[in-house]
């Protein structure tokens, strides 16, 4: 739904809800309408229409009255640390994993973590446990923005690890 509410938006509001979906990545749930109006820089009653237009649309308010994107509150940062501590291939150090990932939460999205994590996961196919990063250390070092060495096998890999800890020694 919000998808089509999206493509039907005009310039303006598609401005606001970009800005609106940037401040929240950065800060979290937001303020009230006015204060947000002027945060993102509105010059006059077109914008402030923009602004309150794709809040009506696209957003909603959480119990204490802030501002996030319509469907975030169906999904918890607790769920979502969850979901992704099950599908992370070692877990250890589960508290400092928690508040890597409330960290990472500030500057990603749950979507773009799992799908980083998913590549993670192809790339340490076959690798051993030992090779394999905490999930806090993953989550700390942008793990999920990382490419991963698609012409390395992961024995490969793991060896050429093994060498680089053997010559820093």
């Amino acid at each position: 739904m919000a998808k089509i509410l999206e493509a039907s938006l005009s310039l303006a509001e598609y401005g606001a809800h970009m800005r609106l979906l940037e401040r929240y990545r950065v800060l979290g749930p937001l303020v009230d309408n006015d204060a947000l109006h002027e945060a993102l820089g509105g010059r006059g009653d077109e914008d402030r229409r923009a602004v309150t237009a794709v809040i009506d649309a696209l957003w909603e308010r959480d119990t204490s009255g802030r501002l996030q994107p319509s469907g975030a509150a169906s999904s918890s940062l607790a769920d979502d640390f969850e979901q992704f501590y099950y599908t992370y291939p070692r877990r250890k150090g589960r508290l400092h994993a928690q508040r890597a990932y409330a960290r990472a939460r500030k500057i990603a999205s749950h979507n773009d973590i799992m799908l980083g994590l998913s590549a993670y996961l192809e790339a340490c196919k076959g690798a051993e446990a030992a090779y394999i990063k905490h999930p806090a250390t993953w989550l700390n070092s942008g793990g999920w923005m990382d490419e991963p060495d698609e012409n390395r096998s992961p024995l490969l890999q793991s060896v050429l690890r093994s060498y680089q800890e053997y010559a820093d020694a």
